[in-house]
């Protein structure tokens, strides 16, 4: 069994109207070993754009354009990334899967119908009693910036060290590390 863990960067914060700007994953395996990682980027002409989005994220349409021609690739391989997958993402319920199903139906795909969803702030909730943020997440399980780093390296090995929340790969191995972390813990039962 695999199970993908995987997080969105958007232009806004509707569904219904607004784009996915990033959408990076790991998969793992049964035994929550990394088999493989990636990170899409998607733009084309005339995306709708937030300035509040972007004073997230911060992923400049000036960066996303050079992207432009990816877009229908990355489409397709997002679409095939999530399609009867058993995802794990932080708000992933509520959030990342209704967004992506929106968007990637905007752009043509199928209706993106995940196997299973384990949504981290729904599980984490349970084990600390409250509803965390990814943020908190780190200081909950005692993990450091150095494995965090680690673990970002090994899922993204092309990325700089200056990046941080909010940006999807940071997020997804901020996420992928609290998840097996919690399941090496006795936190969490791994799902089957």
């Amino acid at each position: 069994m695999l199970y993908t863990v995987f997080d969105l960067e958007t232009t806004g914060f509707d569904s219904t109207r607004d784009d996915v700007v990033q959408l990076a994953y790991t998969r793992l395996d049964s035994k929550l070993h990394l088999v493989s990682s990636g990170n899409l980027y998607f733009y084309y002409d005339n995306m709708h754009w937030s300035e509040e989005a972007y004073a997230v994220h911060k992923i400049p349409q000036s960066f996303l354009q050079q992207h432009k021609d990816s877009f229908s690739e990355n489409v397709r391989t997002a679409y095939a990334i999530l399609q009867q997958g058993n995802l794990i993402g932080h708000n992933c319920d509520s959030f990342d899967i209704p967004f992506i199903a929106n968007f990637l139906g905007r752009m043509g795909t199928p209706h993106v119908s995940p196997r299973r969803s384990f949504d981290t702030m729904k599980l984490f909730t349970k084990s600390f009693g409250k509803r965390p943020k990814l943020s908190d997440l780190p200081k909950h399980l005692d993990l450091s910036e150095r494995q965090i780093n680690f673990c970002l390296k090994n899922c993204f090995p092309d990325t700089t060290d200056s990046i941080s929340f909010h940006d999807a790969r940071y997020d997804v191995a901020v996420t992928t590390l609290a998840f097996t972390t919690a399941v090496i813990q006795g936190l969490l039962t791994l799902p089957r």
